[in-house]
């Protein structure tokens, strides 16, 4: 099984779900993740793969701890408003 046919089978919902981060920071993460492994032709990037999904999905079981320290982390990211 390829990476590709390996993605179909995550159920559609899971993903649509809100993500545990928050919408503002799982964006943030997205972007992040694309900078670090970017799409190539003939190979997908963070994004296709669902890198800053999976990554969510971990921290919402992580200690509370360490769900506040990649909050604190992404947050030294956010644009300054």
């Amino acid at each position: 099984m390829n990476r590709r046919e390996a993605l179909a089978l995550i159920p559609a919902a899971s993903l649509l779900a809100q993500p545990h981060l928050g919408k503002e920071q799982f964006t943030l993460l997205e972007q992040l993740c694309e900078i670090l492994i970017p799409s190539e032709p003939g190979s997908p990037g963070a994004r296709e793969a669902r890198v800053a999904w999976y990554i969510d999905t971990v921290l919402k079981y992580a200690p509370p701890a360490t769900q506040q320290l990649w909050r604190d982390e992404l947050a030294r990211f956010a644009p300054a408003v």
